[in-house]
């Protein structure tokens, strides 16, 4: 009578490698789809927090755009990526009145916002050099500004509403995200005239 040893045979501990070797294999690829999706939903949301930061100043300063041709002598243009305009501020603590001149504008594949300021004191037609120059936001494929038809940067009047709209590319990605401003009714569907 034979006597059977206990352990495992090769073939069964083979066996076992490649069921074992199968499972990590699968089990690499489904945490890689996970980190890659991972990644690109954090870009994401990386690409609408700056978009949305970025318009939401933009609205903001808008929103204190003042134009006066005696002293202000016309500063509210708009062209293809890029908007100039004035805005006259009260900083807190401060008794002066603060004039500024905001500029954004597309180069290359960013966004940049400079400002020049003078308190209401000085002299507005003397401007220093262009200033606070910021890197707004990266990878921009578009930076379009919308205004009511008929309406024209020469024209010496403010437009009744100016609508943003910015395209961001992600990083790595065809896609991208793309945010606007509604129109003057808060719709999206107005009738537009495009810059």
């Amino acid at each position: 009578m034979t006597k059977r040893s206990s352990g495992f045979s090769l073939i069964e501990i083979l066996a076992a490698t490649v069921i074992l070797i199968f499972l990590v294999l699968m089990l690499s690829q489904v945490f890689h789809q996970s980190s890659v999706s991972w990644d690109s939903g954090l870009r994401k949301a990386t690409g609408n927090m700056t978009g949305r930061a970025v318009m939401g100043l933009m609205s903001r300063e808008l929103m204190c755009a003042v134009l006066d041709k005696d002293i202000f002598q016309g500063t509210f243009e708009i062209s293809s990526g890029n908007i100039k305009f004035m805005t006259l501020n009260k900083p807190p603590m401060a008794d002066a009145r603060i004039a500024r001149l905001v500029q954004y504008r597309k180069s290359g594949f960013q966004i940049e916002r400079s400002y020049q300021e003078k308190t209401a004191s000085d002299n507005y037609y003397s401007w220093s050099a262009p200033g606070h120059i910021a890197r707004m936001a990266t990878n921009v494929e578009s930076l379009l500004f919308y205004t009511p038809a008929g309406w024209s940067s020469g024209s010496g009047t403010l437009p009744k509403w100016v609508r943003i709209e910015l395209k961001i590319k992600r990083d790595a990605d065809v896609s991208g995200i793309k945010a606007w401003s509604l129109g003057p009714d808060g719709t999206n569907g107005t009738p537009i005239s495009s810059w």
